[in-house]
């Protein structure tokens, strides 16, 4: 697989004025989240609670209002004790698989996915516009068959990516 396949996308996105990043909450005003009578950022309920350090509550997407401290610490522990660049919190392993296949692939790419395989994956894969061909749960050999034999053109540009059913 390409190494630098993810700097790409990142540096497409970038290009296109498309990359969406976390910012650090900026107090002002509230149109956008679900904290509707500002009972998170009133303190409300940590006056309640008495020493509790973080914000309470929904407060919507992180993206657009829901950042915290805490989010931001926890990841930069989870990366480090991975010893990797950085890591992303996401509130389900459904919404982690869905998001990373929506992300990661894309319209003209091809997916193998075997299909047994979490409907989080295949709903990614659906979100993607990838062409996505199933094969016979674990069989490699109906996997290399359809490998080698598309149900559509494969051009040299595709990336393709293939889905166990673990």
């Amino acid at each position: 697989m390409d190494d630098n396949f993810l700097e790409r996308k990142l540096q497409e996105r970038m290009d296109m004025k498309s990359l969406r990043q976390l910012r650090p909450d900026g107090g002002g005003s509230d149109f956008y989240s679900n904290d509707y009578l500002g009972i998170v950022r009133n303190g409300l309920i940590e006056n309640e609670l008495q020493g509790t350090r973080w914000a309470h509550g929904s407060t919507g997407s992180r993206l657009l209002a829901g950042n915290s401290r805490l989010a931001e610490e926890t990841e930069r522990e989870i990366a480090a004790f991975h010893d990797a660049g950085a890591a992303l919190l996401f509130n389900s392993g459904y919404d982690a698989n869905c998001g990373l296949m929506a992300c990661i692939a894309a319209r003209g790419d091809t997916i193998f996915y075997d299909r047994l395989c979490h409907a989080s994956l295949r709903d990614g894969i659906r979100l993607s516009f990838a062409y996505a061909i199933s094969f016979d749960h674990n069989d490699v050999d109906d996997l290399k068959k359809k490998m080698a034999k598309p149900e559509r053109k494969l051009f040299c540009r595709h990336r393709v990516c293939i889905l166990d059913g673990r």
